[in-house]
């Protein structure tokens, strides 16, 4: 997934989801380096951190949908230096991710989703900011 277009429609779907999902959990580790392996004489195919060339070393990837924890560490890995919150408000759960520039401004502007749950409003969030900086490296080529 390394399109706007797959990544909106990957928006849409955490929005609308009600808890945790696991498949976009996977979307999500795809996007993110994880790789799919299957080995000659496997069952079924495990998964493979970014980086990770050790051939029997099977991770699971992280639960975006249902941690805090889990999609806080993709931000801090994927968009350095900036700046999250999330919280329950009055129209629900809300979250938003702010990339701040040397000079004070923002990088891609603020990037804010509601979804059903802090962990599904941060994810959207997210994936909106990727689309962000998608554009402002766009633009400057």
């Amino acid at each position: 997934m390394s399109n706007k277009a797959e990544l909106q429609a990957l928006i849409d779907r955490v929005k609308a989801a009600t808890g945790p999902d696991r498949e976009i959990d996977l979307e999500i580790a795809l996007f993110a380096g994880w790789t799919h392996v299957r080995m000659k004489g496997d069952a079924k195919p495990y998964w493979r951190k970014p980086g990770e060339t050790q051939y029997f070393m099977r991770s699971e990837p992280p639960r975006y949908t249902a941690s805090l924890d889990a999609i806080t560490a993709l931000i801090e890995r994927e968009l350095p230096g900036a700046m999250w919150s999330a919280c329950v408000m009055e129209e629900g759960p809300f979250a938003q991710i702010i990339r701040v520039m040397p000079d004070g401004g923002y990088v891609g502007g603020l990037t804010a989703s509601n979804a059903a749950t802090p962990a599904l409003a941060l994810t959207a969030a997210f994936l909106s900011a990727m689309i962000a900086q998608m554009e402002s490296e766009h633009a400057e080529a």
